[in-house]
């Protein structure tokens, strides 16, 4: 959660209102500071991964806005310069403990994230990947089976691909791969923005349409494939043209595994290639 200056400036005034103390000078002094150590606090999310570079800049400035705060509450009360000291030495540990702390959960958070990107996504795509897919479509059938919601797989490959390696490379593969996955994307997020694509292997692809009988994903299936017929695909200079075939199916009552369904969409992909590839089959 995303805490902004104002809220922080906000909540400082609601406590000196509530103190009686915004027509005294120096309240608005402390709460100046505040604010300051607030944009300090807030720097470290935007740190650049150098320990020793990142805790001083987070030490230095917050060690001055401390000197400043105890500065001006020891000419309040007359403190005298051992104790500010002191004070400032507490301050110091203090806010050393505090950046070792924040700095740990804040790498704990980082490695978390890319374990759980690296676990969803394809990392040459960027789609999720087939332990996405496994996942979800479980959680789907199982919903769909117990609310008779209609659920449609739509697996597809990209047409002669191990041609386009042998042909052009490697990378122009990878190129086809990575170009093909975001043109689908896209698409699914012109036409439903709840879609999502899936690589499940090495050029096959997978949709799952969720609420979707076979007849209402038809057209999505079929614009899906006229816009990767129709996209440019251009690799070092190489103007590769790409295609693709898809089995759909619809879960069926009988269902009563993934794998039926899943069966019955890779027979009817089976049947796209067979038959001339760049087709679409739907049963």
């Amino acid at each position: 959660m995303d805490i902004h200056w104002w809220e922080t400036l906000g909540t400082i005034l609601i406590y000196m209102g509530i103190n009686g103390t915004l027509g005294v000078p120096l309240s608005w002094i402390y709460a100046g500071v505040y604010v300051a150590l607030f944009y300090v606090m807030k720097a470290m999310r935007t740190r650049k991964q150098d320990h020793w570079t990142d805790y001083f800049r987070f030490i230095i400035p917050s060690l001055i806005l401390s000197a400043i705060l105890w500065a001006l509450i020891g000419s309040r009360f007359h403190l005298t310069t051992t104790n500010i000291l002191w004070e400032m030495l507490f301050i110091f540990l203090l806010l050393s403990m505090m950046y070792l702390y924040v700095d740990s959960l804040m790498t704990g958070a980082a490695t978390l994230a890319r374990l759980t990107y690296t676990t969803n996504f394809d990392e040459l795509t960027h789609v999720n990947n087939y332990f996405a897919f496994k996942n979800d479509f479980e959680e789907q059938f199982a919903h769909s089976r117990t609310t008779d919601q209609p659920l449609t797989l739509m697996l597809f490959d990209i047409d002669h691909f191990k041609q386009v390696n042998d042909t052009y490379g490697h990378l122009a593969g990878d190129y086809v791969l990575s170009h093909t996955a975001q043109l689908v994307t896209k698409q699914l997020g012109e036409l439903d923005d709840t879609l999502h694509l899936y690589r499940t292997g090495g050029e096959e692809f997978t949709i799952l349409f969720t609420g979707y009988t076979t007849e209402q994903a038809a057209p999505l299936v079929h614009s899906i494939a006229q816009r990767v017929r129709e996209a440019h695909f251009s690799h070092d200079g190489h103007q590769i043209s790409i295609s693709i075939s898809a089995g759909v199916t619809q879960l069926h009552t009988d269902d009563d595994q993934r794998v039926d369904i899943f069966h019955r969409a890779d027979r009817n992909l089976y049947h796209s290639k067979q038959t001339g590839r760049d087709r679409v089959t739907i049963q």
